[in-house]
């Protein structure tokens, strides 16, 4: 806010920002669901490829959410925040640190849902 009015820069790269949100998440959601129907209608395929065809998804639908948990929805409460009048506290500190953890998590995701990969990683500890 400048003068008593809000800068229409600052307005416009916010709608910008929740933009990008809003059009990666409902690809993601869009993408994931049509690969989740069509494993199910595939009738040709063995169960063990199928079984193998929807952990993957599994694992990819997982690897979207966390950084979708850590990083999206931190940062756009942050970012809008202001303009609802929100204190937050010290809420916003947190914010690095969820950045910082979400890589780690995403490798945590891929070795405990990706059996075979999994069995690699205890065979070689």
């Amino acid at each position: 806010e400048r003068n008593g009015h809000e800068d229409p820069r600052l307005i416009l790269a916010l709608l910008l920002f929740v933009s990008v949100i809003i059009i990666s998440l409902s690809l993601a959601v869009t993408l994931g669901s049509l690969t989740y129907w069509e494993i199910r209608k595939l009738r040709s395929i063995s169960n063990k490829r199928s079984s193998a065809e929807q952990s993957i998804l599994d694992a990819v639908i997982t690897q979207t959410l966390i950084p979708f948990i850590f990083v999206y929805v931190p940062y756009s409460i942050f970012l809008n925040s202001p303009y609802f009048r929100l204190s937050l506290g010290y809420l916003p500190d947190y914010s690095s640190l969820l950045t910082c953890c979400f890589p780690a998590w995403d490798a945590v995701i891929v070795i405990f849902l990706m059996t075979d990969y999994r069995t690699v990683v205890w065979r070689v500890m």
